[in-house]
């Protein structure tokens, strides 16, 4: 297992919480101080090792399980860069949906 290349994690400071957004998966997570080590230990380690700051590694799980749910943790062999460009193609040429897009002038004001 590794870290998706995709974490974003951002300190709180009022709350003191750490807030973790996955891009691929739209995975969000808030993270107390505590757990927020845990999940560094986690990432680091690829999963593997890490004691979760608990001594045991019951804690460890359970905030891994939390990981791999919200693609913060993925597999080694997954390619992250070829499922956006999957979605990406899916998207731009699905016929099922239909767009609109309003432009009211075709002149910018800022020019």
């Amino acid at each position: 297992m590794k870290a998706s290349n995709y974490n974003i994690f951002v300190h709180y400071e009022p709350d003191n919480i750490h807030i973790g957004y996955n891009a691929v998966s739209n995975g969000f997570y808030v993270f107390n101080e505590e757990q927020y080590g845990q999940v560094k230990d986690i990432l680091d380690n690829g999963g593997n090792g890490g004691n979760g700051g608990n001594g045991g590694n019951g804690g460890a799980n359970t905030l891994k399980d939390t990981l791999v749910k919200g693609r913060f943790l993925v597999d080694d062999d997954l390619d992250e860069l070829k499922i956006l460009k999957l979605r990406n193609n899916i998207s731009r040429f699905n016929s099922e949906g239909t767009a609109l897009v309003i432009a009211p002038t075709l002149h910018c004001p800022l020019e």
